[in-house]
């Protein structure tokens, strides 16, 4: 895994420093954005940011955040610092780890006074070291699986007493989709991989991706019953999933004109399977989160190094791409 080194100065870096330059978009002040900012220098420095009214504020350098959870005036966001994973809470972090091994916090969700934090750590095994799943409930271990699960936990969600975490494990040298229904293990396919979960109305919704054939076909599994929403001739991604009354959008990317290296993938959010383009193809871009309040829907991803943030298909850069500064967006919410 990859070294980082924590300078003082990222010790010192607090919820109130902002980006340097002066960029900010027209955006809703009720939209929160989670990703990471790229600075290129000796070596390439990741700095964890939350995006608010399109105003970026830095919660630490050398980190990733993955996700944002907001509730009431208090905003959730989980991801990494130097390997360590973390959440952070009005931009006070908490550890989950203690840096023995890699690790990193992929989604959060918070239920009342709950917080939980779905994620993996790189646990050493002699020689080896292995991805194991991890789930956090207000910074505290839980079991999840009847066995050590080599693999990832992609994304947790609570509905009334509930918490379903997906994601997958390997077994037998393979991808296996796996749902953890209060940590109980059920595998729903062989050569499939879960990204994203929702639950509405007692019907469970996960985005993801088939893998089995040659190429990933983008899928929507609802109470386990698959949709492909791509062919087997693309190449594509299902990263998030959300529901609202009787429409399901899933936010992806799919290459264009087949799978071929010389292709771009195209930004894209499916509603009810039908999909729209958030990008011409021109260049690689990626939709990562997908949210939907009324008849609006957010979209966050990435083009080319600029953060972008999609509201009913209009698009937003929260980022100027330099030379030396680019940015990606992985997860956006919308405070109601």
């Amino acid at each position: 895994m990859k070294k980082y080194i924590i300078s003082m100065l990222a010790m010192t870096v607090l919820y109130t420093g902002c980006e340097k330059d002066n960029f900010k978009p027209d955006i809703p002040k009720n939209v929160y954005v989670a990703g990471n900012k790229w600075t290129t220098n000796w070596f390439n420095q990741s700095d964890a940011v939350v995006w608010n009214n399109g105003k970026s504020t830095m919660l630490r350098e050398n980190g990733h955040a993955n996700s944002v959870y907001v509730v009431g005036d208090d905003v959730y966001v989980a991801g990494q610092v130097a390997g360590i994973a973390t959440f952070w809470k009005n931009g006070k972090a908490q550890n989950l780890t203690d840096g023995t091994g890699y690790a990193d916090a992929n989604s959060i969700f918070v239920s009342g006074s709950e917080v939980y934090v779905a994620g993996f750590e790189d646990i050493a095994n002699g020689d080896f070291h292995t991805e194991t799943v991890k789930l956090w409930k207000n910074s505290i271990e839980q079991k999840i699986g009847e066995v050590i699960n080599y693999g990832q936990a992609k994304s947790v969600f609570v509905s009334g007493s509930n918490v379903y975490v997906v994601g997958y494990v390997i077994r037998d040298d393979k991808y296996v989709a796996v749902l953890w229904k209060n940590g109980e293990e059920e595998l729903l396919g062989f050569g499939m991989n879960f990204n994203s979960v929702f639950v509405s109305n007692n019907d469970v919704y996960i985005a993801g991706e088939d893998i089995s054939q040659e190429y990933g076909v983008v899928s929507l599994w609802k109470n386990g019953k698959i949709q492909h929403l791509t062919s087997e001739e693309t190449y594509g991604h299902g990263y998030s999933v959300y529901a609202s009354g009787n429409d399901v959008y899933v936010a992806g990317s799919e290459r264009n004109e087949g799978a071929g290296s010389g292709y771009r993938n195209v930004a894209k959010v499916w509603k009810n399977g039908v999909a729209q383009n958030l990008t011409d193809g021109t260049q690689d871009a990626y939709a990562y989160s997908v949210y939907v309040t009324g008849n609006d829907v957010y979209v966050a991803g990435e083009q080319e190094g600029v953060a972008k943030l999609w509201i009913n298909g209009k698009v937003y850069n929260l980022n100027e791409r330099t030379k030396r500064h680019s940015a990606e967006a992985f997860s956006v919410f919308v405070k109601k």
